[in-house]
């Protein structure tokens, strides 16, 4: 039983738009379209009819709408219950592993102060894989890095890439530029790649890691130019300026929050994140 599915229904019965019910739950329309197929699949009924351009409930889907409410109802009975007594709530929290220390801390204060007998299990992956464990609701929390302000949920901030290296680094005039890059899922990979080859420079590829403390380490120990934001930047690293490497973008770090945490203000988390990122 789908219930996030379910929860989507009974909001466009309320509403009687797909597009807004993905902006309440901070979702895509593509996301919630998904979920009122997967449920017409999961019932075997056809839920909507078109009236025109608009979509509206069919006789079956009005006749499922009280079955719908009557689910959802106990559901969330089940689980006020379950706050009430002394079983504990495990919060699957995935973040990226520069995240780490900028945001997840935060987040963990802020939960514990809000929510009782709970206990944290903590997925730290790239921004990449941390999606597609959230698309198979594997995660209740999720704050991952997306290219694009529209990217589904919350924007927490916007934060600019940048190269970097140690204090002692200086441009090649004449040799290859060797690079230590995030993995090849990353966007500032990406576009470091791209923007280097576009603009004919010569360089060489040291290594690739999805764990930020060892890039920053190999940036500390070697010489080598790495793109990245400031938020997984050490302290001993520098920001190189340059006007021959290509620009970096902006990335957008996002906040994702299950049905499961729907009692939490997602306003004023994103207001205790925030102050963590620095441009």
């Amino acid at each position: 039983m789908d219930i996030h599915s379910l929860r989507s229904f009974v909001l466009f019965a309320q509403l009687g738009s797909l597009s807004k019910v993905a902006t309440i739950q901070c979702r895509t329309n593509a996301a919630i379209s998904a979920q009122m197929k997967k449920l017409s699949e999961a019932y075997n009924i056809e839920l909507f009819e078109k009236s025109g351009r608009k979509l509206t409930l069919s006789n079956v889907g009005e006749s499922f709408l009280d079955v719908a409410k009557c689910i959802l109802s106990l559901h969330d009975n089940v689980v006020e219950d379950i706050k009430n007594n002394d079983l504990v709530i495990t919060i699957k929290i995935g973040v990226p592993s520069d995240y780490v220390g900028s945001y997840l801390l935060e987040l963990l204060k802020y939960l514990t102060s809000s929510l009782k007998k709970i206990k944290f299990d903590l997925v730290i992956l790239p921004s990449k894989n941390l999606y597609e464990l959230w698309k198979k609701n594997e995660l209740d929390i999720t704050i991952y890095s997306a290219e694009h302000a529209s990217s589904e949920g919350t924007t927490v901030s916007e934060v600019q890439g940048y190269w970097v290296a140690n204090q002692n680094y200086n441009v090649p005039q004449s040799s290859p530029l060797n690079i230590v890059l995030f993995d090849d899922s990353c966007l500032f990979h990406k576009k470091a790649v791209a923007g280097l080859i576009n603009n004919n420079f010569d360089f060489n590829i040291h290594s690739t890691t999805s764990d930020s403390r060892t890039l920053c380490n190999l940036v500390e120990s070697f010489d080598l130019l790495s793109a990245m934001s400031k938020i997984s930047m050490n302290k001993s690293m520098k920001i190189v300026h340059d006007d021959a490497l290509p620009k970096l973008p902006l990335v957008y770090i996002k906040l994702l929050l299950s049905e499961k945490l729907k009692e939490i203000d997602i306003i004023s988390l994103v207001n205790v994140l925030k102050p963590m990122t620095s441009n």
